[in-house]
């Protein structure tokens, strides 16, 4: 199931990261473990958590996963595009 929200601003909120496959596969995290993808048309956006930020990044084919903290544990978060 896809659960991304379609925002109509780029980013809702601070970003620390960018990374993509392709100028249609972009994904940008950061603050409030937000992580926002950009596909080509429209960006969409999920929040993971209330509180703490994303620091790293990676996207493959079908999965985004990403790393932070909410500054007393770290996390890491894989989603399906």
């Amino acid at each position: 199931a896809k659960y991304w929200e379609k925002i109509t601003n780029a980013v809702p909120t601070f970003s620390n990261i960018i990374r993509g496959s392709s100028v249609n596969d972009i994904f940008v995290a950061g603050d409030f473990f937000y992580i926002t993808h950009f596909n080509g048309k429209n960006w969409q956006s999920r929040k993971f958590m209330t509180y703490g930020t994303l620091e790293g990044l990676d996207v493959s084919e079908d999965v985004v996963v990403a790393c932070g903290s909410d500054g007393r544990k770290a996390y890491i978060i894989m989603a399906e595009k």
